[in-house]
């Protein structure tokens, strides 16, 4: 009874991080080895939610995606347009988010469950990027799949995408202390670096 017992305390723990605030998802990768590697937010957005890409990413050069903070400044003039106090919000976590960065070596992120990842690819598998702690304020991310992120062709927003992914899930979980998942987190930033209108979540606003 006792083994039993100290069983569900350890899994309550464990579901308690992802809803109270003590830790969560920090984004995920759409991974095929070998061939590609994309943030998982604008995975879903083009085969998920069908939006289109940003007119922006279509556009986007090499020196562009070098000045990242210029990049992610691009980005959220989408979100200016539709409510300037949060963009200012987004824009003053994200200039101070990789101070939290921990970068890993030789170990594998443990995936949470505070994220609903409905499929894959064939062959491709989601592997997870980074993951919040807030007792130790870091974000523990995956040195090797951030670089190969960081250095992907095929999508060059990727490295945006994280950005704000991080920011956005940081406010959310702020506004939001019993959250259930970052499903709505993804889908905004899907939102932003896609041309289809922003929807205004209640919980993104002041």
């Amino acid at each position: 009874m006792r083994k039993i017992l100290f069983f569900l305390t350890i899994v309550l723990s464990h579901n308690s991080i992802a809803t109270n605030g003590h830790g969560g998802n920090g984004g995920g990768v759409h991974y095929c080895p070998k061939k590609s590697i994309e943030f998982y937010d604008l995975y879903e957005a083009r085969e998920i939610y069908r939006f289109k890409q940003s007119k922006l990413t279509e556009s986007l050069k090499e020196e562009d995606v070098q000045n990242l903070d210029s990049l992610i400044r691009q980005y959220l003039e989408k979100v200016f347009l539709v409510d300037p106090l949060l963009e200012k919000e987004i824009y003053k976590i994200v200039k101070t988010i990789d101070t939290k960065f921990v970068f890993i070596h030789q170990k594998n992120l443990t995936r949470l469950h505070d994220s609903n990842i409905p499929f894959t690819d064939i062959n491709c598998q989601y592997r997870q990027l980074a993951n919040w702690h807030n007792l130790s304020d870091s974000i523990f991310i995956d040195i090797t799949l951030f670089n190969e992120l960081r250095n992907s062709p095929q999508n060059r927003a990727n490295l945006a995408a994280f950005y704000v992914h991080e920011a956005l899930y940081k406010l959310y979980r702020v506004r939001n202390p019993n959250f259930k998942n970052s499903d709505v987190v993804r889908k905004f930033v899907a939102e932003i670096f896609s041309d289809t209108p922003l929807t205004m979540h209640p919980l993104f606003k002041p």
